[in-house]
């Protein structure tokens, strides 16, 4: 590809969630984009990163994965998980949640029993299971010096569906949600799903929605190329933002960071 504004910063490609942090929190997207300081995963984000895994172990749909495995052995597999981030991170002088990261654990094998439920009866009811998992789906513009890149969970032959773990019902889909859906439907010629995985201590549940618009993706990357082309200079681009750090986005230790580099 030619040279652009993104090689003075070493951007690669963008993605769904990239520019969805540019339109909702520019100076985070400094943080992590420009300055290169690495997001601080937490408990409720690695709940949703084993449960994805045990969605594919269950169909044997892992990278060089023989079987399928059962739903009891996905769900004591995905404890393992989860108690390796955790150790991961204290290792590593990480401040971890634990009472947060004790009440995600705990609903994991529900979370998986619901998942797993939903797309096994699925496939019972129609007949359909998913070919594919975790699959990299490209997307270029040709006014576009880099690609839009993203992972989608499931691909069925007449379908994508994208698993969602969340705590309660949501009211409607949010346009971050809407964006990464554009990018599989588009890339793939496919209609997108996004499968809201319900899971509490007295709730489970699935809500499917689907969307297909692409116009906002192009837009957060062409204004993203846009802002890096004003300078070179990291400190100069991060100065246009202030972060807000009442914003829940912020751990206690980025926050630590972020105000040595605004100097605030």
């Amino acid at each position: 590809m030619k040279t652009s504004n993104f090689d003075n910063f070493e951007i690669e490609h963008l993605s769904p969630s990239s520019i969805g942090l540019f339109i909702s929190n520019p100076a985070k997207w400094c943080f992590k984009y420009l300055y290169k300081e690495k997001d601080t995963a937490g408990p409720s984000a690695w709940r949703g990163s084993v449960v994805d895994s045990a969605c594919g172990k269950f169909f044997g749909l892992h990278e060089n994965q023989i079987t399928s495995v059962s739903l009891a052995k996905c769900q004591v597999e995905a404890i393992e998980n989860m108690n390796q981030l955790l150790d991961h991170e204290k290792a590593n002088g990480n401040i971890v949640d634990e009472d947060k990261f004790r009440k995600e654990i705990e609903l994991v094998p529900d979370y998986i029993r619901t998942a797993i439920g939903f797309y096994d009866e699925l496939q019972k009811d129609k007949y359909v299971k998913p070919i594919d998992y975790q699959k990299k789906v490209i997307y270029e513009d040709e006014d576009l010096p880099i690609p839009i890149e993203g992972w989608l969970d499931f691909e069925y032959e007449d379908c994508i569906r994208d698993i969602k773990t969340v705590s309660r019902t949501p009211s409607d889909m949010s346009s971050r949600i809407k964006r990464q859906l554009s990018l599989y439907a588009y890339t793939t010629n496919k209609k997108a799903y996004a499968d809201f995985i319900i899971c509490t201590r007295t709730k489970n549940d699935v809500v499917s929605e689907a969307n297909r618009s692409l116009n906002e993706l192009k837009k957060g990357a062409f204004a993203i190329e846009k802002f890096i082309s004003i300078s070179k200079d990291v400190d100069e681009l991060a100065s246009f933002f202030i972060p807000d750090f009442d914003d829940w986005i912020w751990s206690d230790e980025e926050k630590d960071k972020a105000k040595k580099l605004w100097r605030l």
